[in-house]
């Protein structure tokens, strides 16, 4: 995502708030989007000044601030909607971000619709991780809204996507995905073997709260079909590794 048309001062501080962002330092990323919001605002610079809203909208999403994350993306889209080929990739992150925030504020019907509008656009500008990274959003919308068909779809599509791409982490948090839906439909064979094959790439990976998350779904596996003393046996070991990583 870039700044462009703006003097060399706003650019270098834009940059310098992107890569708060992307280590995490969020506090900074915003104070620094605020700055060059200001400065873009102050000289006309419309699109800038929508850049700048996209950027404290996934800063606000990163600090579980949903409404206000949905409220900066919102403004963002408004402007980038007619801003035209050069901010497409910023019109597409813009509606992903609203889908996400969406997610967070629990109405996944509403955040299907947005990365439904997300996914050609991405589509058409070549982005594959983005292709795939919208296809596995909106298989999770799917599945909280309870499409259950179009979300083992759209799972099959992005764990394709991923493992093309050499993503072994973002293709089994589809493999993981698919095995919830096959809980829910009580094809536990299915669904056992989806949460092994994911924990072992988990643990291969060194994630380890993403595997506990594995013991803690097979432990719903086993319990579903009554295995009472496995299923307890499963969750132990999930909240061994839990403790384990908050201690």
């Amino acid at each position: 995502m870039a700044m462009s048309g703006v003097d060399e001062k706003v650019e270098e501080l834009f940059t310098a708030g992107v890569q708060c962002l992307l280590a995490d330092r969020v506090e900074q990323a915003v104070a620094v989007f605020v700055e060059v919001r200001a400065l873009c605002s102050a000289r006309g610079r419309v699109e800038q000044v929508a850049v700048c809203d996209l950027n404290l909208g996934a800063c606000a999403y990163r600090q579980g601030r949903f409404e206000q994350a949905q409220a900066c993306s919102r403004r963002a889209l408004e402007v980038l909607v007619d801003a035209g080929e050069e901010y497409v990739t910023e019109l597409g992150w813009s509606l992903h971000n609203l889908g996400r925030a969406a997610m967070g504020l629990g109405d996944a019907e509403q955040a299907r619709g947005w990365f439904e509008r997300e996914l050609p656009i991405v589509e058409r500008c070549g982005q594959p991780r983005r292709v795939a990274e919208c296809v596995a959003a909106l298989a999770e919308a799917s599945a909280q809204s309870d499409r259950i068909e179009a979300a083992r779809s759209q799972y099959l599509r992005a764990l394709r996507l991923f493992t093309e791409l050499d993503l072994p982490a973002s293709a089994s948090e589809c493999v993981f995905g698919l095995g919830t839906l096959a809980l829910r439909q009580d094809c536990f064979d299915e669904a056992r073997d989806c949460y092994q094959r994911a924990q072992a790439v988990f643990a291969w990976l060194g994630r380890d709260r993403r595997v506990a998350d594995c013991f803690s779904a097979l432990a719903m596996v086993a319990d579903a079909e009554g295995h009472r003393d496995r299923a307890a046996q499963l969750a132990r070991q999930a909240v061994q590794i839990y403790r384990s990583l908050d201690s």
